[in-house]
C-alpha cells in the first residue's frame, strides 16, 4: 500500500510540475520544452517496474523540470535540443524498453525520404519493386498513429 501511494504522489508532483510550466508558456517556442512526450512519460509513469526505474525517471524528469525555469524566456532549437538529449533521451530509452513506446518522426521528414527512395527504385527497377518504400511509409504511419492513440509516443519537440 505504501508504495502506491509513493507512486501516485510522484506521478502527482510531476504532473503538479509539468501544469506548472504549461501555464508559463505562452509563446510559440513552447514545443522546443517537449511537452507532449512529458504529458506521456507522466501518463504511463506508474507502469515502470521496477520501483527503482521509477525513482529515476522521476529524478532525470524532476531536473528536466529544473532546467527549463533556466530556459523559459529564452529558448530555442539549439537549446531544445539540448535539453532532450541530457534529460529526456535516455528516460526515452527506458520507456522504449520497457514500455514499448515508440519514436515520432516528423512527416516534413519522413515523406522526402521516402518520395526519394520511391524514385530511385522506380528507374532502377520496376514499378512494383519501387511500391515497397510506399507500403513501408504506411505500415510506419498506421504504427505511429496506433501508438499516438495509446499516448506512447516520444519525439523531439513532439
Amino acid at each position: 500500500m505504501d508504495t502506491i501511494d509513493i507512486d501516485n504522489d510522484l506521478k502527482k508532483e510531476l504532473k503538479s510540475k509539468y501544469d506548472d510550466l504549461r501555464k508559463r508558456l505562452t509563446s510559440p517556442e513552447s514545443r522546443f520544452f517537449h511537452l507532449n512526450t512529458l504529458d506521456n512519460f507522466i501518463f504511463h509513469f506508474d507502469e515502470i517496474k521496477p520501483e527503482e526505474d521509477r525513482v529515476w525517471v522521476y529524478k532525470n524528469l524532476w531536473m528536466f523540470f529544473e532546467a527549463c525555469d533556466e530556459y523559459i524566456d529564452n529558448i530555442d532549437r539549439k537549446k531544445g535540443s539540448q535539453l532532450f538529449s541530457t534529460y529526456l533521451f535516455k528516460v526515452a530509452m527506458l520507456y522504449r524498453k520497457k514500455l514499448h513506446f515508440a519514436l515520432l518522426i516528423d512527416k516534413t521528414y519522413l515523406i522526402p525520404f521516402y518520395l526519394t527512395f520511391f524514385i530511385i527504385l522506380y528507374f532502377t527497377t520496376s514499378f512494383w519493386i519501387s511500391l515497397v518504400p510506399i507500403l513501408i511509409f504506411f505500415v510506419h504511419y498506421f504504427y505511429n498513429f496506433s501508438k499516438y492513440r495509446q499516448k506512447r509516443l516520444y519525439g523531439m519537440f513532439l
